[in-house]
């Protein structure tokens, strides 16, 4: 009696083994997600025939002037009259298909000097501006202080922007030498230029708060005639 009752355990654990799922698991397997490819594409003026960038700063201090073919630029509270200056930019990047999806973006620049440790940020510009042909002359053509192209005034002077849309900001320490550095920009913004030509107007470099003292930085223009040193944009991205 006692080896039946041992049979019928011995079956039933059998049974119960079987029933558990124990056994190799025979589902198909999820297919291995297909690698994104991302593409870095640069914008410079003058880098395989770009020429699709403009640049110029504008001064309250001298609010009619036009600096557009300066070959440099300037950011911050600047000399003994306490002149406010801003940097202005705009690269065309229609070449990117609308539909790619931006991965990261990055401004790069070279400064002249910088001698002050500073705080420069970055506002999409929420108006057409020309970049004009003088430097430091030219009163009231094209953009200006107070002007984003001739008898066209900005809705506010010195450049239309909305001081709560930052897509970027970089600190500076202060160092009198010459040096490539880099701002990191919003993926979202840089994608909207991409996505929709026709809102992209640019962006001004300012400082976030703009002191009553000398807190500046001079960085070279795309006019300047090494090539290298000129502003260049950089953008990763994927089409998916």
């Amino acid at each position: 009696m006692a080896n039946k009752k041992l049979l019928v355990l011995s079956f039933m654990a059998v049974v119960i083994f079987s029933l558990t799922g124990c056994s190799k698991d025979e589902s198909p397997s999820s297919p291995a997600p297909t690698p994104v490819t991302t593409v870095t594409q640069s914008f410079q003026a003058g880098l395989s025939g770009y020429s699709g960038s403009k640049d110029t700063s504008v001064n309250n201090y001298y609010p009619g002037y036009n600096y557009g073919t300066d070959t440099t630029l300037f950011v911050g509270v600047h000399g003994t009259n306490d002149e406010c200056e801003r940097t202005l930019m705009k690269f065309d990047v229609s070449s990117i298909d609308s539909s790619a999806v931006v991965v990261s973006a990055q401004l790069d620049y070279t400064l002249n000097n910088n001698l002050y440790p500073i705080t420069v940020t970055a506002y999409p510009l929420g108006k057409e501006w020309t970049e004009g042909t003088s430097v430091g002359g030219d009163y009231g053509a094209d953009c200006t202080w107070i002007n984003a192209n001739t008898s066209d005034p900005w809705g506010s002077s010195g450049g239309d922007f909305n001081a709560a849309n930052e897509i970027g900001n970089a600190y500076y320490y202060g160092v009198a030498t010459d040096g490539r550095v880099t701002m990191q920009l919003n993926a979202s913004a840089v994608n909207g230029w991409i996505s929709n030509p026709s809102s992209n107007h640019g962006f001004i470099l300012k400082l976030p708060v703009e002191p009553s003292v000398s807190r500046f930085l001079v960085l070279y223009s795309e006019e300047h005639a090494t090539a290298a040193y000129r502003p260049e944009l950089k953008i990763n991205y994927y089409i998916p």
